[in-house]
């Protein structure tokens, strides 16, 4: 029996059109070969088929065939698929490479149906209980009466499974969205979230590993002889603040509605999230966060140039900067598998 489900598996994969011309570019990335939605429009059953296109700000139809083709790998910019943002790099490729990819495109079937897509408002939604949702649980009206009742245990188990659910059901449906596109994104908007990106992958290595007052179950350490050490000299909140900037830098150069959705539930928490922390502990502790609040910041490096800290390069160390930007490094060559985009500047 498994001899014969060996043969029929394998004879179903030998029927499946050969798409290494398309992954050797990266295509796949950001384009499906099965109608399913990604950031770029599906490749299945394109050849031969007439496509909506913008072109010098008007929309036209277009036979997609060899012409086309050529066109959209050496100007991409200049005639975008009509409802997606102009994503993709150029490509310069030699006679051999076009002819493959022909070929591939060509074997390429329409799907049996038509891609389904997940409502917005799914997407809004799953990103507010996300972003507020942390900040719901373990405000100090609720968080107590919660704790009391399940118990402390049983209510960390309850508030990771409800955080931890909200934020898979965030990327199903950030995944799964229609493309509306809100704006066009300026060339040089696809150049900060690489050219910054080092920095936000340093602040949460070296805010994940300094312990101090802010983080989760830490508050004693706000009576600590020196309590803000390291990166907390620079920010109090390094991690949250590096997660924002994340979404900063990244939003404008993705301007579908789901990314402005996905990335604008992150920038809110990590700067409100910061906030509701300091509003949490100065309510829990005003003496010791007064003491640990005269001498940081949440707005990076603010509290250095008013003369409340100083920089102390020794508290941070090469190890963190390495770790971070090995970190950084390691997404990069994954980025287009885990995210369907390249990370590249266009």
């Amino acid at each position: 029996m498994s001899t014969l489900f060996l043969l029929l598996s394998l004879a179903a994969h030998a029927q499946e059109p050969d798409t290494s011309a398309l992954s050797d570019l990266g295509c796949l990335a950001c384009h499906s070969t099965d109608g399913a939605p990604r950031s770029g429009p599906t490749l299945a059953g394109l050849w031969g088929q007439e496509r909506p296109i913008v072109r010098e700000g008007q929309t036209v139809t277009e036979v997609f065939d060899r012409a086309a083709l050529e066109r959209s790998l050496a100007t991409p910019r200049a005639e975008v698929r009509a409802g997606y943002s102009p994503t993709m790099p150029t490509f310069e490729l030699v006679e051999a490479q076009l002819n493959a990819l022909e070929a591939t495109l060509q074997a390429l079937e329409p799907p049996e149906e038509p891609p389904r897509h997940s409502p917005p408002w799914t997407l809004a939604v799953a990103a507010v209980l996300f972003a507020f949702g942390h900040m719901a649980l373990s405000s100090l009206t609720l968080r107590p009466r919660l704790a009391s009742a399940l118990g402390e245990a049983r209510f960390q188990a309850v508030y990771s499974l409800l955080i931890g659910g909200s934020f898979v059901w965030m990327l199903w449906a950030w995944y799964h969205a229609p493309p509306i596109v809100l704006w066009t994104a300026p060339i040089w908007t696809t150049h900060l979230p690489i050219s910054v990106m080092p920095l936000v992958f340093i602040g949460l290595v070296a805010g994940y590993t300094t312990p101090g007052p802010t983080q989760a179950g830490q508050a004693g350490k706000l009576h600590d002889a020196e309590p803000a050490r390291g990166i907390l000299r620079i920010t109090r909140h390094p991690a949250n603040l590096s997660m924002a900037l994340w979404a900063l830098i990244h939003l404008p150069a993705n301007g579908e509605l789901r990314n402005v959705l996905l990335m604008g539930s992150v920038l809110a928490l990590g700067v409100l999230g910061s906030l509701h922390i300091d509003a949490r502990r100065a309510a829990k502790d005003p003496e010791g966060w007064a003491r640990f609040a005269e001498k940081t910041s949440l707005v990076p490096f603010l509290a250095i140039l008013q003369g409340r800290n100083r920089f102390v390069w020794s508290e941070i160390g090469f190890g963190r900067v390495l770790g971070g930007l090995a970190a950084f490094g390691a997404f990069v060559m994954v980025h287009g598998w885990v995210i369907g985009a390249s990370p590249w500047p266009r």
